[in-house]
């Protein structure tokens, strides 16, 4: 069965009997097994398929949305039941499958004969539980010719945690692929210089800035030697 975080409950159950226990119980298996027959709660829409493999035969039983309010009703003190307390669902029941002493042959064959397994899984992680627990899922294995107390706890919402994470991490990669693409997009816009490139420097010219002497003459350069620059430039010459 699976409990839904809206408080309502969808199930698949397989009631089967045995040739000879339903011979012992003087049953025909697939009328035995019925919804009317089980008594499961009424005013829900089931949906019955015959049921056969090579030891059992009934139906298949299965439903969708019930309310937790129907699913619990009419079941009793010990009966199971499901309800909501805050952000928890809390199972608890009995299934009391003890002899009676009335019915000590038939309960032998049904311990032989039978299996019996329920299985139920939360919107969130089971955290207590006496049954054997799965992530969120809790299974239940009845004993026949005993009283079976059953009980878990399990969270009411899924935990979002891996769920975000993963939506992060693909909102980082659909960035990083946007990123790309708009980068291939300008690469490609860029029109095609009609120059030659520039030569390239030599990796071993200095970038400091370097100054050439130059000697600032007027008039006609002195010789070497010639020492008389200044009465080429003196007044009334």
């Amino acid at each position: 069965m699976t409990i839904n975080p809206n408080d309502t409950v969808n199930g698949t159950m397989i009631f089967a009997l045995s040739d000879e226990l339903a011979a012992m119980m003087g049953e025909d298996p697939q009328q035995a097994t019925t919804p009317e027959n089980l008594e499961l709660p009424s005013g829900v829409e089931y949906a019955v398929k015959p049921y056969e493999d090579e030891d059992f035969v009934g139906n298949t039983i299965t439903f969708s949305d019930m309310p937790l309010e129907q699913f619990n009703d009419e079941k009793g003190d010990d009966g199971l039941r499901i309800v909501r307390d805050g952000d928890l669902y809390r199972l608890t029941g009995v299934m009391d499958l003890s002899d009676d002493g009335e019915m000590r042959e038939l309960t032998a064959a049904m311990a032989s004969k039978a299996a019996l397994r329920l299985r139920f899984t939360f919107p969130g992680e089971v955290k207590d539980s006496n049954g054997k627990i799965e992530g969120n899922t809790v299974t239940f294995t009845p004993r026949i010719g005993v009283s079976n107390e059953l009980n878990a706890v399990a969270e009411a919402k899924a935990n979002r945690l891996p769920l975000l994470l993963g939506v992060g991490a693909g909102v980082l990669a659909l960035a990083a692929v946007a990123f790309v693409l708009v980068l291939a997009q300008r690469r490609r816009a860029v029109p095609a210089s009609p120059y030659p490139a520039a030569p390239a420097l030599d990796a071993h010219l200095s970038h400091e800035p370097q100054f050439t002497s130059t000697q600032a003459t007027y008039g006609t350069q002195p010789e070497p030697g010639d020492s008389t620059l200044g009465s080429r430039h003196s007044r009334g010459s």
